[in-house]
């Protein structure tokens, strides 16, 4: 996965099936790319931390391109 928080934060997704979680210091760009186990339809949180404090998160289901989904959103 791979995105864009605020300057000089940490990127962090969190699998809520499994609770795996990966982060990565963004420095002065905000430009992040993270990988993390998953499986078809697991609810993946997208969030970041400026020190101790959370930002809120965004959640997004892993697609099943088989099934056709894929698109923004899950969009076919």
């Amino acid at each position: 996965m791979s995105g864009r928080v605020p300057d000089g934060t940490t990127a962090m997704i969190e699998n809520l099936a499994n609770g795996k979680l990966s982060g990565t210091a963004t420095g002065d760009t905000g430009l992040y790319t993270l990988r993390l186990p998953a499986e078809v339809d697991d609810q993946i949180a997208v969030y970041y931390m400026e020190g101790l404090v959370r930002s809120q998160s965004i959640v997004i289901v892993v697609p099943d391109y088989e099934r056709g989904d894929g698109g923004a959103g899950g969009a076919p």
